[in-house]
């Protein structure tokens, strides 16, 4: 609602939705005119956003994206956009980040959270058909000896013989026709990659989910990672144990975990390097128990395996714990207060640590400027004139000094690591 001096106003109502997101609404896969890469040279990547997505965001802002930690940000102004990066290697993780801008200037509206991806292969199509759902794994004595996943080509993908990979080093010939492979002995719940690399050298790799919602056995693991700050020394990781409600309910789960590094490159049969362990645990009444704060070396992906005391072997996710950059940005005082404006503080250019910026504000110089420090989730920082410790009509007037008031500027992420001065 608007209102001028004589009462006059006028009223309207907008809905305000949220904007779609560009850093998961999109695809990305190798690009139409790419033939195999040499072995360890970089893909040519198609980017597409969805329509919706796309119209929406491109109508409001100049939108660009930044690869891994690369200092350059690149303009989006085609959807679908393909380009190429050192990085871009079939298998191979990569971290992308988007920035909105105002159109046609150099005001940054908001930068997403950075997020990893994975960089698609040449072959595509494969299958893999687990035996998971067995009810066999809803208690431990079934769960002996693993589980079995049958991989397959379908008929017209690449060019036999093939050859079948967990790891995408060590190799292994086709055992179950001419186009398949079956491999056994899996610990439930690890993480395995399954590969396929036809006698072009063209690969695949499976990118489904072998567990989805229907997998529930006795006992499922589950690893989340907080990556180091720039200024530390160690990430942390946390265990989730949950056991199926029919397996021994109100009764204790007792068993040992160890967890592993998993080196680069990968070794046969993703064995990992112990870390720790045996370390006990045991799952109470509750079917529940999370164990969390354990710290690890960053830059280095871990899994764990629990044992019960039966004997069988429980297995998590693998996480990669990273190691954040330091926050870096330019500092300006974009708009001075005057009796028209408000200060701002702007801050351009940021990079660095996770990516979902708050910007603080605290007077050190000269007086406050209302409730400090101001906090906000965006680059720039409004103080507000009439909060200006001793600031009145007349001293913004000449022949009035004008009032300045320093201020400390800090950048922190998401992850609550020690704010970054400027």
């Amino acid at each position: 609602t608007v209102r001028d001096t004589y009462g006059c106003s006028v009223s309207r109502t907008v809905r305000v939705g949220e904007m779609p997101d560009l850093s998961t609404d999109f695809s990305l896969k190798v690009a139409d005119t790419t033939v195999c890469p040499a072995a360890g040279a970089a893909n040519t990547l198609t980017l597409t956003f969805s329509p919706t997505t796309w119209a929406a965001n491109v109508a409001v802002a100049d939108i660009y994206y930044r690869i891994n930690s690369d200092n350059t940000w690149t303009r989006v102004t085609t959807n679908p956009v393909t380009f190429i990066h050192p990085s871009f290697k079939s298998g191979s993780t990569i971290s992308i980040t988007y920035k909105k801008m105002e159109q046609g200037g150099n005001t940054t509206l908001c930068i997403t959270e950075t997020k990893d991806y994975t960089v698609p292969h040449n072959l595509s199509g494969i299958s893999v058909v687990t035996n998971l759902n067995d009810p066999k794994f809803y208690t431990c004595s079934g769960a002996n000896g693993g589980f079995t996943a049958t991989v397959t080509v379908p008929t017209g993908v690449g060019q036999d013989p093939y050859e079948f990979s967990l790891d995408g080093n060590h190799w292994s010939a086709a055992n179950n026709g001419t186009n398949s492979r079956v491999w056994t002995g899996l610990i439930p719940g690890r993480t395995y990659k399954f590969y396929v690399k036809d006698n072009r050298g063209c690969t695949a790799e499976y990118d489904g989910d072998i567990y989805g919602s229907s997998y529930n056995p006795a006992i499922k693991l589950h690893l989340t990672a907080t990556p180091a700050c720039s200024n530390g020394s160690q990430g942390t990781l946390t265990i989730q144990f949950k056991r199926r409600a029919s397996y021994m309910p109100g009764g204790t789960t007792n068993g040992t975990y160890k967890l592993y590094e998993l080196p680069t490159p990968v070794p046969s049969g993703r064995q990992g390097t112990l870390v720790s362990g045996p370390t006990s645990a045991s799952i109470g009444a509750s079917g529940e128990l999370v164990l969390g704060n354990i710290g690890v070396a960053p830059g280095k992906t871990y899994y764990v395996e629990f044992a019960e005391t039966a004997g069988c072997v429980w297995g998590s996710n693998d996480v990669e714990v990273k190691k954040l950059t330091t926050i870096q940005g330019i500092v300006s005082v974009t708009t001075t207060a005057t009796c028209e404006n408000d200060a701002i503080v702007e801050v351009t250019g940021l990079s660095g640590g996770g990516g979902q910026y708050t910007v603080t504000l605290q007077p050190v110089v000269g007086g406050s400027f209302g409730s400090t420090p101001i906090a906000v989730g965006s680059n720039k920082v409004r103080v507000q004139k009439d909060n200006v410790t001793g600031a009145t009509a007349a001293t913004f007037k000449y022949p009035a000094a004008p009032i300045t008031a320093g201020v400390r500027v800090q950048v922190s992420d998401q992850y609550n690591c020690s704010p970054i001065d400027f």
